[in-house]
């Protein structure tokens, strides 16, 4: 098996254990990159608040890069930091 198809294999196991449940919405938008808040799942753990970067690739699927995931006591602890700063 070549690399390239190991890569693609890995991608597609990682893709399958990937779920996103609810979009929230678009943090940021660029002409390959997209930045999303999202409520998602990673195979059979709790649902988590998840940051992610998806690119778009020239076949049309979106895999996503490495994100951030946070419970819903770990969001609410960054929203009243972030409302202590503006």
């Amino acid at each position: 098996m070549s690399d390239s198809v190991d890569v693609k294999e890995k991608n597609r196991r990682q893709d399958d254990r990937f779920k996103i449940i609810r979009h929230i919405g678009v943090l940021s938008s660029g002409r390959k990159c997209r930045t999303e808040f999202n409520i998602a799942k990673w195979g059979d753990y709790p649902e988590k608040y998840d940051i992610r970067d998806f690119v778009s690739t020239f076949d049309g699927t979106v895999p996503t890069k490495r994100g951030r995931t946070f419970t819903k006591d770990e969001l609410k602890a960054l929203y009243e930091i972030l409302k202590g700063m503006f």
